[in-house]
């Protein structure tokens, strides 16, 4: 097995374990878009799979927004000569954009299109978790959005309850960095290109995420090395007593 996708497994292995992500009798449906995090993340839970002392099954579905470039045709040929339970789903993602104008802002519609699509499908085939491929620098850009636009002390979650605890979303690439997600999927696979998001160079030139990321790679470079662990160090050591929200109040001596 090569190094670097034995690295990645183990990674993506402690995280399912820490936090509880696969058990006994859970039917995974992968999200799976055909960008290399997604496809990695199929290639690895179809590994730990095999590997696991308990029995869980595993189907991927494709959301396919019918952009112009986006070849599902090509994706699903992979998909099935690695013999994967494969689902379609699809939404003219653009025309919905257009009646809505909200095409400054395509990715919050699309989103809920996307989950609501996702959902209804969980329903038909009986699975009861939904794996993303978000990995470490998701995490790490999502807090750093959500700290500076005063959302709250809050990121991508690795295990979280999703329709009131109906499914549960789970991220088993969140201690894996997009650079060794990308090292592994070169030395190891031949993926498929079936296009990009239309609106990716739009995302890039006004997007929070891009900007952040870009800010990150920066620090990393510059300031603090390897800042995407210590990121997630943080976030596994949380100190209540030293935040400012009241909840977290106790014994607080009165005047």
């Amino acid at each position: 097995m090569e190094k670097n996708y034995k690295k990645l497994l183990k990674k993506c292995g402690r995280a399912s374990a820490d936090y509880n992500m696969l058990e006994e009798g859970d039917h995974v449906l992968i999200g799976l878009s055909g960008g290399i995090d997604s496809l990695m993340l199929s290639h690895i839970l179809y590994d730990l799979q095999k590997r696991a002392p308990f029995d869980f099954k595993i189907s991927t579905v494709t959301f396919n927004p019918l952009f112009s470039g986006f070849n599902i045709n090509i994706l699903s040929s992979y998909i099935k000569e690695q013999k994967w339970i494969h689902y379609i789903t699809e939404c003219n993602v653009k025309e919905i954009l257009h009646q809505h104008d909200a095409q400054k802002r395509p990715c919050a519609l699309c989103s809920r299109l996307r989950r609501g699509k996702l959902q209804e499908l969980m329903r038909e085939t009986k699975c009861n978790k939904l794996a993303l491929g978000h990995h470490l620098d998701d995490v790490a850009a999502s807090f750093l959005i959500s700290l500076f636009r005063g959302q709250g002390i809050t990121t991508m979650g690795p295990n979280v309850p999703a329709l009131g605890g109906e499914f549960r979303i789970i991220r088993p690439l969140i201690y894996a960095t997009k650079e060794l997600i990308n090292t592994v999927a070169s030395k190891n696979f031949e993926f498929p290109k079936s296009g990009k998001c239309i609106y990716d160079n739009y995302l890039k030139e006004t997007g929070d995420r891009y900007w952040a990321e870009q800010l990150i790679d920066n620090i990393d470079k510059t300031r603090i090395k390897d800042v995407r662990s210590a990121i997630l160090n943080s976030l596994k050591n949380v100190q209540t007593d030293f935040l400012l929200d009241t909840k977290f109040l106790k014994d607080v001596p009165k005047n």
